[in-house]
């Protein structure tokens, strides 16, 4: 997805994207190591 889309919450919304949980977040990262509330602050994707 276009960067400039990603940075609209709106336009984000309206192209298809999803408001990450962590079910979302975990398809990719598998790690136990991986701790979701710790990153969700730092993620900007939504």
């Amino acid at each position: 997805m276009d960067p400039e889309i990603m940075k609209d919450r709106g336009a984000f919304l309206a192209n298809g994207g999803r408001i990450p949980d962590q079910l979302t977040c975990r398809t990719c990262h598998r790690d136990q190591a991986f701790e979701f509330m710790a990153r969700l602050e730092r993620i900007q994707h939504w």
